[in-house]
């Protein structure tokens, strides 16, 4: 049976980095590209963590009015490392998206991430830390954003945008959008899904864009972006798009 971890012990932080120029965004990024997550996931563990840590500042602003059980939540996560947070927020999206991935696996993935010289992690003490320490603060990130997981992206408007446009009169657009991202066969239309999905992931480095804005909004610009940066005419305006 592994013991609990006390996060407010400094000896007990499985988490903590020798790799200090990584950011907890450049984390998930490369995490998820070492976990062969699709896109979808990887930015479902960003807006997570974005909420936590907006959750922790709005609580924090409202200081001694909050209930003392707010208080307490908020102290607890403000222990959390921001690599173990980020983790978790990993962990989470998985499988909030359906996207099987084992503990085990995102744990490896982390510590090579903040230990590149190191060893690889073998299991042992370090291990059943860092993952005591996985599972409790998920417990912690649940109860901080009130069990509220479910994240909505603007991928899936940024589809629905551009096949309900009219501009492709006579093109029929295959419903599967992932062969639609690499078909030929209609290079415009595919310059254009590609575009519009870079965009969003620019804005995936910005919090309050990916908080303070409707899902559609940001499909909606980065479409509109795409199209004006590959100088395509749009024959429809943006308000007729249905």
């Amino acid at each position: 049976m592994s013991e609990q971890i006390d996060h407010k012990d400094s000896s007990l932080r499985p988490f903590e980095s020798s790799n200090s120029s990584i950011s907890p965004y450049q984390y998930i990024i490369l995490a998820g590209e070492k976990l062969k997550l699709p896109q979808p996931t990887i930015a479902t563990a960003i807006v997570l963590y974005y909420r936590v840590k907006n959750s922790q500042s709005q609580l924090s602003s409202q200081g001694r009015q909050e209930s003392k059980q707010l208080e307490q939540e908020n102290e607890t996560c403000d222990d959390l490392e921001v690599y173990l947070l980020v983790t978790t927020c990993i962990n989470l999206a998985c499988k909030t998206t359906e996207v099987s991935r084992k503990v085990r696996d995102i744990i490896n993935v982390g510590y090579r991430l903040l230990h590149p010289t190191e060893s690889p992690l073998r299991i042992g003490e370090a291990y059943w830390k860092m993952k005591d320490s996985l599972l409790s603060s998920e417990l912690i990130v649940l109860r901080i954003l009130r069990f509220e997981v479910d994240v909505e992206l603007p991928y899936p408007w940024i589809n629905k945008i551009i096949k309900g446009m009219c501009y492709w009169k006579d093109v029929e657009i295959e419903n599967d959008v992932d062969r639609l991202l690499h078909n030929d066969s209609h290079p415009m239309i595919q310059a254009v899904f590609q575009l519009a999905w870079a965009f969003v992931h620019d804005c995936l480095r910005t919090p309050p864009i990916m908080l303070s804005h409707p899902p559609i909004h940001i499909a909606l610009a980065c479409v509109h972006l795409a199209i004006r940066s590959l100088n395509v005419e749009n024959p429809q305006s943006f308000h007729e798009v249905g």
